[in-house]
């Protein structure tokens, strides 16, 4: 009896366990889970890529072909310190990228190195090409061998040197990766098409990023053909090619620059409406004085067009000729002499060249006059009647056929180049 007496009191003691806290009995169940229930209200962090698409868990190798979103990722590379608006300077241009931030992407930065070939060194060939992705880690970079005998390095400015080319690959091994890397991909450059000519290749302008080229840029550096040490300078606030150039540097320049504009830019693209410059993305582009630049391009030259050495020519003459005859119109000795030129002129077109006998000359206007005055002076008279017409006639042929006769010796001789006057 006291055997089951002790199994009866011990019964309720085991009866009472499931009376107890849910959460203590949890525990006792499973001793060895260390991972406490999420609280509520509070949301589970998601992990993001590179193109700012959020996933369930944090992919080891997701697609590279992502659309990188401006700013994303950057927060958490900074430790939380940066603002979500502003550019991760520091971490474009150098060489801290996370784990994440090494994969190639959509958007590509490019720049190329060249020496000089031929006499003097004044052609140029590639030299070297280095590619970075939308957060400045290198994804190539390649010395070219040249096809050509190298006769100037350009060491001062292309940071290249003989060491360099010499076991380096062929143009065309690294003409080859270049386009495999660059292929439907967004590729950004300052002034891309030198870089693009001499790797012998070409990209669809839609997915061309000329930084040389944007409108809001060039208004910042006031000219059409900005530098990209200025644009540095401008937008960042950094100093770059310093020394010797590295295109490696020049890429992530280039990329940190774009990155700046890159809302307003793929928004003018997208809607064909005129791009504006941002200024809320580095410390430098906010300290701006507005009033001072212009925001959306350089305006348009007001200086007149040059003209061509024929048009030059012909505006030459057309003054010169104004001018004579402005001139001549007051000059009044001119005006005289052009008038006695004139008199001359037709004095000289009634003259007899020549002597004709066969034809009767013409009555000398005297002899007429003469003898009108003795008709006056007969009929006053009372004279006679007056002759008639054809004894008038032959009157006059007679004494002007007198007036041609003569020794003709003594006659002026005509003078010597006449015809010239």
């Amino acid at each position: 009896m006291a055997k089951s007496k002790g199994s009866a009191k011990a019964a309720p003691a085991a009866a009472a366990a499931p009376s107890s806290n849910w959460k203590a009995l949890k525990q006792a169940l499973r001793p060895g889970t260390d991972s406490p229930e999420k609280p509520k209200g509070v949301k589970r962090k998601r992990a993001r890529s590179d193109d700012g698409s959020e996933v369930a868990e944090p992919a080891k190798s997701s697609s590279s072909k992502g659309k990188e979103r401006e700013g994303e990722g950057d927060v958490a590379a900074t430790g939380g310190k940066l603002n979500k608006k502003e550019l991760p300077i520091a971490s474009i241009l150098g060489n801290d990228q996370a784990g994440w931030q090494q994969e190639v992407g959509q958007y590509l930065a490019i720049d190329c190195e060249m020496v000089g070939v031929g006499p003097e060194g004044v052609e140029s060939t590639l030299a070297r090409v280095s590619i970075v992705n939308y957060h400045g880690a290198v994804m190539l970079d390649r010395f070219v061998r040249p096809r050509e005998k190298v006769t100037d390095y350009r060491t001062w400015v292309s940071g290249v040197r003989e060491e360099d080319l010499r076991n380096a690959p062929s143009f065309a091994e690294v003409q080859k990766e270049v386009a495999a890397l660059i292929k439907d991909r967004i590729l950004i450059g300052h002034a891309i098409s030198n870089d693009t000519t001499v790797l012998l290749l070409s990209h669809p302008w839609g997915l061309t990023r000329d930084t040389a080229k944007y409108a809001p840029l060039q208004g910042l550096a006031k000219t059409k053909k900005p530098g990209l040490k200025t644009l540095a300078k401008l937008v960042l606030g950094v100093d770059i090619q310093s020394g010797e150039h590295s295109s490696v540097d020049d890429a992530r320049a280039t990329m940190a620059i774009y990155r700046s504009q890159k809302t307003a830019w793929e928004d003018s693209l997208r809607t064909h409406s005129k791009p504006v410059l941002v200024t809320s993305t580095t410390p430098t582009l906010a300290s701006l004085d507005l009033n001072a630049v212009s925001t959306t391009g350089v305006k348009k030259s007001l200086k007149p067009k040059t003209l061509g050495i024929a048009a030059t020519m012909r505006h030459v003459r057309a003054e010169q000729e104004a001018e004579r005859a402005a001139a001549a119109e007051f000059d009044e000795e001119a005006a005289e002499e052009r008038s006695r030129k004139k008199a001359r002129k037709e004095e000289e077109s009634d003259l007899v060249l020549g002597f004709d006998y066969d034809v009767a000359p013409k009555p000398v206007p005297a002899v007429q006059a003469t003898k009108e005055k003795k008709e006056k002076e007969f009929k006053g008279k009372g004279g006679k009647k007056a002759p008639g017409v054809e004894e008038t006639v032959n009157k006059v042929k007679k004494v002007a056929g007198r007036a041609f006769k003569g020794d003709l010796e003594k006659r002026p001789r005509s003078k010597e180049g006449w015809w010239e006057e």
